[in-house]
């Protein structure tokens, strides 16, 4: 998983309560996004099957990544205004809806 921000706190609470059930997720933090470190998350992201990028928006730092992998990228968009809740990320990846 990928994210950024605010976000990141709620994505680090759902790879935390994933991983608690045996679920082999990881997280890339980012700490700036420009400018965006295409070599940085190639190399995370090498051999894995895809990347979940959990945002506060319509997935602006998600098609950032796309553009520099070849694998899929699946966003994970809230665009109420409100606090992305990590139980909805942690739902997303253990129901495997972004495995292709």
């Amino acid at each position: 998983m990928l994210a950024f921000g605010s976000t990141a706190r709620a994505a680090l609470w759902a790879v935390r309560a994933a991983r608690a059930q045996g679920e082999p997720i990881g997280l890339l933090r980012l700490k700036s996004l420009w400018p965006f470190p295409d070599r940085v998350v190639q190399e995370v992201c090498q051999g894995r099957q895809a990347l979940v990028v959990p945002e506060m928006n319509l997935g602006q730092v998600g098609r950032e990544a796309q553009r520099c992998l070849d694998i899929p990228v699946i966003g994970l968009w809230q665009t109420d205004g409100e606090m992305i809740d990590p139980r909805r990320i942690l739902r997303y990846l253990l129901e495997g809806r972004w495995e292709r």
